[in-house]
């Protein structure tokens, strides 16, 4: 689980749907990379950072 990276989603008021929608990816696999059941890309997670004021990859990811 992610919990660096939902608390971040949440702060600034990003959906899962938003998120997907972002991404270019279907809802059900955003949830199987939030579950850490699917792996992130590279250019998945550059995106993310960027939306989150670009906090660092490694604080955003890591596993709790």
């Amino acid at each position: 689980m992610y919990t660096h990276l939902f608390n971040e989603l949440k702060k600034h008021e990003i959906s899962n749907t938003l998120l997907a929608g972002l991404l270019g990816i279907s809802l059900k696999t955003l949830k199987r990379k939030l579950l850490g059941q699917s792996d992130w890309n590279i250019d998945e997670a550059l995106k993310i950072k960027s939306l989150l004021d670009n906090l660092t990859i490694e604080y955003l990811f890591a596993q709790n």
